[in-house]
C-alpha cells in the first residue's frame, strides 16, 4: 500500500513538471514571435522614415508601427515579469470558481 502510494506520489510529481516544463516552452515561444513581430516593424518603421518621401500615408503608417513596437515590447515585459504571473493567477483564481 506504501509502496503504491509512492510510485502514485511520484507520476503525479513527474505530471506536474512535464506540465509546467510545457507551459515554460509555450511563453518562450510566444514571446519570441513577439520580439519577432516587433523587430519586423522597427525596420518597416526605419525603412519609412529614412528612405521614403514623407507625407501623410507614410506618417501615419510610421506611427502606426512605433505605436505597436513600443506595446509589444511592454506587452513582453508584463507578460514575462511578476505581473505576468499574478494575471495569469487571477485568471486562474477566476476561472476555478465554476
Amino acid at each position: 500500500m506504501v509502496k503504491e502510494m509512492a510510485n502514485n506520489t511520484e507520476s503525479t510529481a513527474l505530471k506536474v513538471a512535464e506540465f509546467e516544463n510545457e507551459e515554460k516552452k509555450k511563453m518562450k515561444r510566444i514571446t519570441q514571435i513577439l520580439v519577432l513581430f516587433s523587430m519586423v516593424l522597427m525596420l518597416i518603421s526605419y525603412i519609412l522614415s529614412n528612405y521614403l518621401n514623407q507625407n501623410d500615408i507614410i506618417d501615419f503608417i510610421y506611427g502606426f508601427c512605433n505605436g505597436v513596437t513600443f506595446a509589444t515590447l511592454a506587452l513582453i515585459l508584463i507578460v514575462t515579469g511578476r505581473w505576468g504571473l499574478k494575471i495569469r493567477e487571477f485568471k486562474e483564481r477566476i476561472t476555478s470558481r465554476d
